[in-house]
């Protein structure tokens, strides 16, 4: 049934794209600003392809959210207008997405650490190091770590129509997974290397983010982020096993349906099986707002052992 050349992605996003137009056009008519926020997300999607492209056009719908997001000051949805406006080195597109700032994140968010981090990051690529430290301390400083991601989505999935069908919220997943664009930088991994590390100051900065990560953490890559600099810092054993305990418990439940149109792994494909995995995720996401802890939900509901 696939058009010519067709891919399965393609198919499914096809198939899909009618619920897709009816569920953004709801997110962007509610009177819920967050709501209205993912409609405008959503307008950038290439529906045709999953996973999608990053993003580095100036676009009516990122006017739009730019507005809503400096009208507002509301921290979720100011980053989820600057994950959309940002390029791949953490500057603001052209036009309105001028109007934002990593540093106003940081303003209207003082106790988040991923503001900094997205800061840090930038400077680190400018060769900027009296910034990126500067930067580093005040996310070694904050409370928590918060990207917004599982909010968002949820925020988005309380729209979604009751009567959709298993594939139309399978496309729905990809979609909101592919388009938000905002979590912690891979060059946190940089900005904590082994040679970072030798000096004194440093290590005490990313000892106290990577425990943020590891406590705090609201995405499967925070866990791994943390995963990772713990071995660095030389963490003890037990304390490492936890976090390897979950990591390998959602490695080896979501290989079956990370990917549930797709074949990227070994004996996977397109079957029903891996869609309703995949939804069963999805609905978890949308009852507790966090990737982390709707994996953990999903895998305890599956009755495989959850960390």
């Amino acid at each position: 049934m696939r058009n010519e050349n067709e891919s399965l992605q393609q198919h499914a996003a096809r198939l899909a794209q009618n619920e897709i137009i009816r569920w953004r056009t709801g997110l962007q008519q509610s009177e819920d600003p967050k709501q209205r926020a993912m409609g405008l997300v959503l307008q950038n999607a290439a529906l045709k392809h999953i996973p999608l492209p990053l993003n580095e056009r100036d676009t009516p719908s990122n006017n739009e959210l730019v507005l809503l997001a400096i009208n507002s000051d509301d921290p979720a949805i100011y980053a989820a207008a600057l994950g959309q406006c940002r390029t791949s080195d953490f500057q603001m597109t052209v036009g309105p997405c001028q109007g934002l700032s990593l540093e106003q994140w940081a303003h209207i968010d003082p106790d988040n650490a991923l503001p900094w981090l997205w800061i840090a990051a930038r400077a680190r690529r400018a060769q900027n190091e009296a910034v990126s430290n500067e930067a580093m301390s005040q996310a070694a400083r904050a409370s928590r770590i918060a990207s917004y991601s599982g909010e968002m989505a949820a925020v988005a999935l309380d729209a979604l129509p009751r009567d959709v069908s298993p594939l139309e919220k399978a496309v729905v997943g990809a979609v909101l997974t592919s388009l938000y664009r905002v979590e912690t930088p891979w060059e946190l991994a940089e900005l904590c290397s082994e040679e970072a590390l030798q000096r004194a100051e440093r290590k005490d900065q990313c000892s106290s983010i990577a425990k943020l990560l590891a406590a705090e953490g609201s995405t499967l890559s925070d866990v791994v982020a943390a995963q990772e600099l713990g071995r660095r810092l030389g963490w003890p054993k037990d304390q490492l096993a936890a976090l390897d305990e979950e990591q390998r418990s959602w490695s080896s439940y979501v290989q079956s349906w990370d990917d549930p149109w797709g074949q990227s792994h070994p004996g996977h494909g397109f079957e029903c099986t891996n869609l309703l995995r995949y939804d069963a995720f999805i609905d978890q996401l949308a009852a507790h707002r966090s990737e982390r802890a709707a994996m953990r939900a999903t895998i305890k509901l599956a009755g495989a052992p959850s960390p």
